[in-house]
């Protein structure tokens, strides 16, 4: 009885540190392929970096974009009011050349002739294909009949979906020179970048244009980088947490179980063995245990999250924008998912075993037979 009882505290302990380092590493990688999903769908959309500019000719800078690997789109970007009947809502409008290849993967096979816009807008202002909106600049007025905002009226080619909120719900693509006769410049403000943008590239620009100044996706969208990477660390110090109390279980049990083995210690004591070996073996029993508890967890895991993303059932369009739970593995998540569960395990376990050497006497315990 006493030998079954020894090993299911065994069993518990590395079973803890085994669900420890499984859950580390199949919630990283989950809410890490949702996070990189969402970052990728916006970049696609808007770029991985925007360079601000004030040209009128911008072939210097597509081509410099170019040369460095890069896809590249002028365009001139204003916020004005788009309104249809009585409905009116503020947008971001974006003036691009229709002929650029370089276009939004989204709206490049849309051959648009005046406006795009997505459905999520078009149901606020109420909206089809075919309707004549108006695009009115508060900020530019002409004074002719009394300082009357300018407008210009376009009619709605073609809805789309990008399944990025935040570009469903505010943003509008229209040809540049539509962009140009309402503001009466020809000119382009934005540069949107897609591709690895380098150091050589920036110093590049800047020999160019020492005015341009460039911002990486991450820099325009601070709030929710900075709102992701705090989601992803409480969500690894929730688990770490969980991790932690696994750990104070096994202490207890560990406690547990020296004093089930006092008497089997004390026997090898009176054999010759020295307390300073027995302590030495058990500590590194215990190292041993929690490496390889916490690498079996971590390679069951990764199992488990190769087969969520090759077997995962699909989620219905209503719930989410992926049809399937995105996964994201790296070797940061790798790296915590296998030393936070050992670290840990192996404080609480050098805990147990130093509460047991100052309680434990083997002389007395051998006196009181």
């Amino acid at each position: 009885m006493h030998a079954k009882t020894r090993q299911k505290l065994l069993f518990l302990a590395i079973f803890g540190l085994v669900l420890s380092s499984f859950a580390l590493i199949f919630m990283q990688s989950t809410m890490g392929g949702l996070q990189d999903k969402l970052m990728g769908r916006s970049k696609r959309m808007l770029g991985d970096a925007v360079v601000s500019i004030d040209q009128v000719d911008v072939k210097p800078y597509l081509d410099l974009a170019h040369k460095h690997g890069l896809k590249a789109q002028a365009e001139y970007e204003i916020e004005l009011l788009i309104r249809h009947k009585s409905l009116i809502r503020p947008v971001i409008v974006h003036g691009v050349d229709t002929e650029n290849p370089d276009l939004p993967e989204v709206i490049r096979h849309y051959n648009f002739k005046e406006l795009l816009l997505a459905r999520d807008l078009a149901h606020q202002i109420d909206v089809g294909e075919g309707s004549q909106v108006q695009l009115i600049s508060p900020s530019h007025v002409d004074s002719f009949l009394g300082d009357v905002p300018r407008f210009t009226s376009l009619y709605v080619d073609t809805l789309f979906v990008s399944d990025v909120p935040e570009v469903d719900m505010a943003h509008v693509w229209v040809r540049h020179r539509s962009v140009a006769n309402l503001v009466r410049v020809l000119k382009f403000n934005r540069v949107r970048l897609w591709g690895d943008v380098k150091p050589s590239f920036i110093e590049a620009l800047i020999s160019l244009d020492s005015s341009a100044q460039l911002k990486t996706w991450e820099q325009l969208n601070q709030t929710l980088h900075w709102a992701l990477r705090l989601e992803s660390g409480m969500m690894i110090f929730l688990f770490s947490s969980m991790t932690l109390l696994v750990s104070l279980s096994i202490t207890t049990g560990l406690l547990i179980f020296f004093n089930k083995v006092k008497g089997d210690l004390a026997a090898m004591w009176i054999l010759g063995r020295s307390e300073s070996d027995m302590v030495l073996g058990a500590r590194r029993f215990l190292i041993l245990l929690n490496v390889l508890a916490s690498i079996a967890g971590l390679f069951f895991g990764l199992g488990a999250l190769y087969l969520l993303k090759r077997y995962g059932t699909e989620i219905m369009p209503d719930v989410f924008v992926d049809r399937k739970i995105p996964v994201l593995i790296t070797p940061q998540g790798i790296l915590i998912s296998l030393f936070v569960p050992i670290f840990i395990g192996t404080l609480f376990s050098w805990w147990s075993l130093r509460q047991f050497k100052r309680e434990v006497n083997f002389l007395s315990y051998v006196r009181g037979f």
